[in-house]
């Protein structure tokens, strides 16, 4: 699994956090996240347990600014 939006879990991560009261336009961003997937799959296949490896990529790695890090903090309130 990489990051970014799927038509499987992330649709369903995303109806998950919105049922649950997120706001659909954060619901979108967060569902687009590996972890947020990976546990929708678990939920859904009925997985207790799971190890996930979690490989940063040199040449896609950026440094978050400010304004994407305060995003990310205001998305998961």
């Amino acid at each position: 699994m990489v990051s970014g939006y799927d038509d499987q879990w992330s649709v369903q991560a995303e109806k998950a956090l919105v049922a649950a009261g997120i706001k659909r336009r954060n619901a979108h961003f967060l569902s687009a996240h590996v972890e947020v997937r990976v546990a929708a799959m678990m939920i859904a296949t009925g997985r207790k347990e799971m190890v996930v490896t979690i490989i940063i990529s040199r040449a896609r790695t950026t440094v978050p600014t400010s304004d994407a890090r305060r995003r990310c903090r205001r998305a998961i309130r």
